[in-house]
């Protein structure tokens, strides 16, 4: 491997495992797109004014686009509204599940996660700019069509349209873009009925080991909430003596 995709791959390692406490098969799998994704220089694409930049944008130097996408998630994540766990996690892994996949179909780096997609001839005639626009699509779409809070949907198309800008146009980009949208459109039809909109309240049971709330009772306060009302000890300096 390379030193630059090395680098890039401890990145999004590094970053998937802190933020969102990946499996190491995910992380590993996320570093090998990132790895493939590695970008040209900056001044390769095509820049926008920095006053577009939607909030929690990535610095302007790093040029890796599933970098720059765990930005956006991030940001994204403090969004959400409530932001619980389970939904997050979920859109983490479809965010960064499709575009593995999307960038796989162009450069293979292993064994598809759900499965390959058409590439367009065109994609060959700058494959960088054509993997930018891939993941670009393929990690914003995967992620707008996981979540319902329209503050949300609207940042993360915010988000798209601003790293289009960046990218630039043209036929290799017009491919990528397509790579993605359909990378993106397999992840979330494989999601579709996996069960995560069911809001069933749970009902407690009474069988040796069901859950049951604890209430009030003074048997079930914390340690640490018993000793907060504990008498509070002074020293001499504390009670106004031996100064």
């Amino acid at each position: 491997m390379s030193t630059s995709r090395s680098r890039y791959g401890s990145k999004i390692q590094t970053i998937t495992s802190r933020s969102f406490g990946c499996h190491d098969g995910l992380a590993s799998v996320i570093a090998m797109a990132s790895a493939a994704a590695a970008q040209a220089p900056a001044d390769d694409f095509d820049s926008v004014a920095s006053s577009q930049k939607p909030p929690g944008a990535p610095p302007d130097g790093l040029n890796d686009e599933i970098l720059r996408w765990t930005y956006y998630l991030q940001q994204s994540n403090r969004l959400l509204s409530p932001g619980a766990p389970a939904p997050i996690a979920r859109s983490t892994a479809m965010t960064y599940g499709a575009s593995y996949d999307a960038v796989n179909s162009i450069s293979a780096i292993g064994t598809p996660y759900l499965g390959k997609v058409p590439v367009p001839s065109d994609c060959s005639d700058d494959r960088q700019r054509c993997l930018a626009a891939a993941v670009n699509n393929a990690a914003s779409l995967a992620l707008e069509g996981s979540v319902s809070q329209p503050d949300v949907i609207s940042y993360v198309r915010a988000a798209r349209q601003f790293e289009n800008s960046r990218i630039g146009s043209g036929q290799s980009a017009a491919a990528g873009r397509k790579v993605g949208r359909l990378a993106a459109e397999q992840m979330l039809g494989a999601r579709q009925n996996d069960g995560s909109d069911n809001n069933t309240p749970y009902v407690p049971g009474t069988v040796p080991g069901a859950w049951r709330p604890t209430g009030d009772h003074p048997r079930h306060r914390t340690r640490r909430s018993r000793r907060d009302h504990r008498p509070r000890k002074t020293t001499p300096d504390a009670a106004g003596l031996g100064r």
